[in-house]
């Protein structure tokens, strides 16, 4: 019964770790970490590990996504996203 609300604990997690290090910071860690599971691909890997590593960078391209995705809107002003009005038209 409180299994799911364990696991539901842990996938917080990361959210907490971005809002700690920062946005900058992190995206450049799962960049690092992306490279990391990248660069064994370039060598002949049994399929079990090819597979592992693939599923590290897929988690770590929809980690650098996400937080992509978090970041952009911070960097424009209020006023421009609410009108939507673009930077060069001001």
């Amino acid at each position: 019964m409180y299994l799911s609300l364990v696991w539901q604990s842990f996938l917080d997690l990361p959210a907490i770790i971005v809002d700690i290090i920062g946005h900058k910071f992190s995206m450049a860690i799962i960049f690092i970490l992306a490279c990391v599971f990248l660069l064994p691909l370039a060598f002949h890997e049994s399929a079990i590990l090819t597979t592992v590593l693939l599923f590290g960078v897929r988690v770590c391209a929809t980690g650098t996504i996400t937080v992509a995705s978090f970041y952009t809107p911070e960097i424009y002003p209020t006023s421009m996203r609410t009108t939507g009005k673009e930077l060069w038209a001001q």
